[in-house]
């Protein structure tokens, strides 16, 4: 009897190893350190396009805090044109310090980004939140180099209509969405694109 179950017990372990390399599940904004990230920002005002750039360089100098925790350099740079007729207190904080934009946002919405720990990443799966819309992932592409998977988000309207709220492309080992495309009545509001990740 303990032979028989023996296998029977070790074929279910490496089905379940099995499963849990293939659930490609994101985790956003779990950064590995020694990287840098740098990325395109496009931001639309009534049709009008308004372009940044934006980084992040996490570098590990081997430094450690008063409690002995490692600790790391980071690093933000932001950059874009504005007319002189703008030049103020927004602008003195960094270019996207600007009234009524969130780079948060911009990038994943806080509110969507449990979804992803919890869905996996595979071309055809799809995932409803609350019944008011679903995530699909429909497809890949390559972004600054990386490849994805191309996440589209829809709200269902009570006529049954679906309306696209957002499209991600996510490569798993990264912590940002190397494309993030936010939209409002089909109008597309910001468009953040990987230009480059660097690995130290």
């Amino acid at each position: 009897m303990k032979t028989k179950l023996l296998p029977l017990a070790m074929i279910l372990v490496f089905a379940m190893i099995g499963m849990t390399v293939n659930a490609q599940g994101w985790e956003p904004y779990q950064f590995q350190g020694d990287e840098k990230y740098e990325f395109n920002i496009v931001t639309y005002e009534n049709g009008t396009p308004t372009e940044a750039y934006y980084a992040i360089d996490v570098k590990d100098k081997g430094n450690q805090n008063a409690a002995g925790q490692d600790v790391y350099d980071v690093i933000y740079a932001t950059a874009g044109q504005v007319p002189k007729d703008d030049l103020g207190a927004s602008t003195a904080f960094g270019f996207f310090a600007m009234p009524g934009f969130s780079l948060s946002m911009a990038f994943l919405n806080p509110m969507y980004a449990m979804f992803f720990t919890q869905m996996e990443l595979e071309v055809g799966e799809k995932m409803s939140f609350f019944g008011a819309g679903y995530t699909e992932v429909t497809g890949m592409e390559t972004v600054g180099g990386r490849e994805g998977y191309i996440c589209k988000m829809y709200s269902k309207e009570d006529d049954g209509e679906k309306i696209l709220m957002a499209i991600w492309t996510i490569d798993p080992e990264l912590a940002y969405p190397i494309k993030s495309i936010a939209y409002d009545n089909d109008e597309v509001m910001s468009e953040v694109t990987l230009i480059g990740y660097t690995k130290y």
